[in-house]
């Protein structure tokens, strides 16, 4: 799935021409967001943290994940899958409580809150 995200992306970036006013030009870039805020529920928490980073480094973002804290061992288990799934780009991995996400929240460029 990542590795078939790079040819869309380039896809929609492009320039072109307006179908309504032939003498009106466009450009269209992609600009990804520097750093993305993954904060993933307790519930089904490695798939929903897959789900939302991976598009995000797909699209060229850092990832900053914070897991629920009663989801301890899903730093070992995103490392591990996303190893095996050869996907690189940089994702990092901060614990703790809602008061380590209300931090999280102020210092990045977007922020996702998956629900299950």
């Amino acid at each position: 799935m990542g590795r078939a995200a790079g040819p869309i992306l380039d896809e929609l970036a492009g320039a072109g021409q307006s179908g309504q006013v032939p003498a009106v030009h466009y450009q269209h870039r992609l600009i990804p967001y520097q750093v993305v805020a993954v904060i993933s529920p307790w519930n089904v928490p490695l798939l929903l943290a897959m789900i939302d980073s991976l598009a995000a480094l797909s699209a060229g973002c850092s990832v900053l994940l914070k897991p629920s804290e009663v989801t301890h061992d899903l730093s070992n288990h995103y490392s591990g899958t996303r190893r095996r799934a050869r996907i690189g780009g940089g994702a990092r991995i901060v614990t703790g409580g809602p008061e380590t996400g209300k931090a999280m929240i102020e210092q990045v460029d977007a922020v996702v809150l998956p629900v299950a």
